[in-house]
C-alpha cells in the first residue's frame, strides 16, 4: 500500500470513529472547566506533535465529552542563513474536532483532528501596528508585500514542501491520547498522558510531518477557594519529517512545560492565564526565530451556557518571536 493510500485510509477510519463515538454515547456529563486548549504554534511547529494543557482530572467511566475549536491567527517570518532560509508570510484558520471518553481504571481516551487552511490575509496593517505599540519585532514583516502568502522553507536549496501559490488547505496530523489518574484528593490531582500524532496531514503541502511523534506529559492540580492552578510538563519524540526534495532537516526531540491559573468568577464563568514554553524541534539552521525556544502567553474564559455545554475564549501572543504573531480561540465542548 502506497503512502498515500495508507494516510487517506487512516485519516478515514479516525473520522470515522470520532461519529461513531458521537453517536453511540448517551450518558451526560457537566462540561468540564480546566485549562485553555489555545495554542500560538505557527503552521512549521504544527507539524509536530504539539502538548496541549489540560487538566488532570479524567471523565467518569462512560461519559463523554466532545469539542469543536475555531483558531485564527497570523505569522510572518522572512530570514535566511548560510544553510537554511524561511519565507512564511500567512493567515491562518484552524477547525479541530475532539472527542473525549472516560475508561475503566481512572482513565480516559482522547482523539483529536485538525483541519489546516493557510492564506492570504487582511490584518498586516493591524499587526504592524499592534508591534508598534508593544514595541517589538516584525519578524521580516517588513521585508514582504502586505497581505501577502508564502509558506517555503528549505536545507542547501532543497524544499521541505511545496504548497500551492495562493494557499494550502486539508486535514492536518490526527491525534490519539490516552490519559490515567495517579492520585486524586479533590484538592489535589496528578495524571500522566500518552499522546500519539498520526500522519494523517498531506507533507506535500505541507500541512503533515508524514511521520508518527510520542509524547509523554505529567498533569497536576490544585484547587484552594475560587481558584485553581494547572502545571504539565512533557517530553515529546519527533519522527523525521518526509522532505519533498528528501532532505534530512535534523529534527531533535522537544520539552514541554504549561501551567494555568483558573478564577471562578460564578458558577457559570471562569477567567484564565496561561503560559505555555518548548523547546524548538530545530538546533542548526541558524534563523533564530526557528532555533528559539518558544514562549508564549494566553489570556481567556470559559462560560458554561448549560449543564451540557459551553464555551471558550482566548488571545495568545508570542514573547519570544518563535512562534505565530498572534493566534484568536473560540470553543464549544459538549458532553453526551
Amino acid at each position: 500500500m502506497s503512502n498515500r493510500k495508507f494516510l487517506t485510509k487512516l485519516q478515514d477510519a479516525i473520522l470515522f470513529a470520532v461519529t461513531i463515538m458521537l453517536l453511540l454515547v448517551p450518558k451526560l456529563v457537566y462540561a468540564a472547566q480546566g485549562p485553555l486548549k489555545a495554542s500560538n504554534a505557527h503552521p512549521i511547529i504544527r507539524l509536530f506533535l504539539n502538548p496541549v494543557l489540560e487538566t488532570p482530572e479524567v471523565l467518569d467511566r462512560g461519559s463523554a465529552l466532545g469539542s469543536a475549536s475555531f483558531d485564527y491567527g497570523s505569522v510572518c517570518i522572512v530570514s535566511a542563513s548560510d544553510k537554511w532560509d524561511i519565507n512564511m508570510d500567512m493567515e491562518f484558520t484552524i477547525l479541530t474536532l475532539s472527542l473525549k471518553m472516560g475508561l475503566p481504571w481512572q482513565a480516559e481516551g482522547s482523539i483529536s483532528f485538525p483541519f489546516l487552511y493557510y492564506q492570504r490575509g487582511f490584518l498586516d496593517p493591524f499587526v504592524n501596528w499592534f508591534h508598534s505599540r508593544l514595541g517589538v519585532s516584525d519578524i521580516g514583516r517588513e521585508r514582504s508585500p502586505t497581505n501577502d502568502y508564502s509558506y517555503r522553507i528549505r536545507k542547501h536549496g532543497n524544499t521541505w514542501f511545496r504548497p500551492g501559490n495562493k494557499e494550502s488547505v486539508g486535514p492536518g496530523d490526527g491525534v490519539i491520547s490516552l490519559k490515567k489518574c495517579l492520585f486524586d484528593n479533590s484538592d489535589n490531582v496528578l495524571s500522566i498522558k500518552g499522546a500519539l500524532k498520526a500522519p494523517t496531514g498531506d507533507p506535500e503541502l505541507g500541512l503533515g510531518s508524514g511521520e508518527f511523534d510520542a509524547g509523554i506529559m505529567l498533569l497536576f492540580e490544585h484547587g484552594f477557594d475560587t481558584w485553581r492552578f494547572y502545571l504539565g510538563v512533557g517530553y515529546e519524540w519527533l519522527g523525521t519529517p518526509d522532505t519533498y526534495d528528501d532532505f534530512d532537516p535534523d529534527i531533535s526531540d522537544t520539552k514541554s512545560a504549561s501551567f494555568a491559573l483558573e478564577y471562578i468568577w460564578s458558577d457559570n464563568l471562569s477567567l484564565l492565564t496561561q503560559v505555555e514554553a518548548r523547546s524548538s524541534p530545530f538546533t542548526d539552521t541558524d534563523i533564530s526565530n526557528l532555533d528559539r525556544d518558544f514562549f508564549g502567553i494566553s489570556f481567556g474564559g470559559k462560560y458554561r451556557l448549560s449543564n451540557t455545554t459551553g464555551i471558550e475564549f482566548a488571545f495568545s501572543e508570542d514573547l519570544s518571536e518563535a512562534a505565530a504573531d498572534f493566534t484568536v480561540h473560540v470553543g464549544m465542548v459538549f458532553s453526551f
